[in-house]
Order: structure tokens, then C-alpha cells, then sequence
């Protein structure tokens, strides 16, 4: 499947899901040039704090989500402040070109949720974060939702007064 294919059944699927990743956007142009030369990445927290996930990796749907929830705990603690636990040597290590401390640490969290081995030697204190983590996201996500609903709500009243 060529990657304008890949990218269409994404979204497609982001549709039949009820749109239950609403921080997903379809990437720019410049941000499928860069996918393009790298398909290792298989996502990122975009700056405008959306989900991109590239269309020229060849993850499955579930790998695909997890790279989601990854990136959604990037934004969430992008926003909400990030973790202030420890590194070991071997996360300090392997993470060495990730950035800032915080960035190696917030890869760390991220990672831990959504389940990547790639995390590496996770202490209990990481460990305790990210289950944190995961409790306030869905607290976000449940606020979230139910001011989409009452939106829609409103949207619906305001069709029908206007049809009448």
C-alpha cells in the first residue's frame, strides 16, 4: 500500500473509531517529506500539539495506537508538566540524543504507557509516574469528551430551532 493509501485508511479508521484519538491531524506536507526520508519515526507530538503518525512506516493498526497513546502522553505533559523522577545509567545512555533531560524523561514516561520495552530498566518511581499518568490523561479525556457532547447537544438544538 503507497503511502497516500496508508494515510487515507488512517483517517478512515480514525472515522469508524468515533474519532477517539481527537489529537490526531493528518501531517503537512513538510512533515511527510520528513516521515518520507524517515520511516523509522513512526509518529510525534507535532508542535501545534497534535498527533502525527507516519504513513510510511508499516506498523499494524495496534502498533499504530500505541504510537498514539505515546505521543498523546508527550502533548499531556507538554502541557500538564512532565516527570521529575530519576534516570539509571542505561536510560541516560541510550536516550543520550534525545535532548534536554526533560525530553529523555518524558520519552521515558511515554513509553512506559504505552507499553515499549524501549523504555528500558523502569524503576518503581517511573513506573508509579506513568500509572499517574495514565489516571490523569483519562480524567482529561473524560472532560474532554463530555464538553464534545454538550457541543454537539447545543449544535443539535440549534438545527432544530433554526429549521422550525
Amino acid at each position: 500500500m503507497d503511502a497516500g493509501s496508508r494515510l487515507k485508511a488512517l483517517h478512515e479508521e480514525r472515522g469508524r473509531r468515533g474519532d477517539k484519538q481527537p489529537l490526531k491531524r493528518k501531517p503537512h506536507q513538510s512533515e511527510l517529506d520528513y516521515f518520507k526520508k524517515n520511516p523509522g519515526v513512526s509518529g510525534m507530538a507535532a508542535s501545534d500539539n497534535k498527533v502525527i503518525l507516519n504513513p510510511y512506516s508499516d506498523l499494524t493498526d495496534e502498533q499504530y495506537q500505541s504510537v498514539y497513546k505515546n505521543e498523546s502522553a508527550r502533548i499531556y505533559m507538554r502541557e500538564n508538566g512532565g516527570p521529575d523522577f530519576e534516570i539509571t545509567d542505561k536510560q541516560k545512555e541510550a536516550f543520550s540524543n534525545y535532548g534536554s533531560l526533560q525530553n529523555i524523561k518524558d520519552t521515558i514516561a511515554a513509553r512506559i504507557l504505552s507499553g515499549d520495552p524501549s523504555a528500558l530498566d523502569v524503576t518503581d518511581e517511573q513506573r508509579e509516574y506513568a500509572g499517574g499518568l495514565v489516571k490523569s490523561m483519562s480524567e482529561t479525556d473524560k472532560r474532554r469528551n463530555a464538553l464534545h457532547e454538550e457541543w454537539n447537544r447545543r449544535q443539535e438544538k440549534l438545527r432544530q430551532d433554526l429549521s422550525k
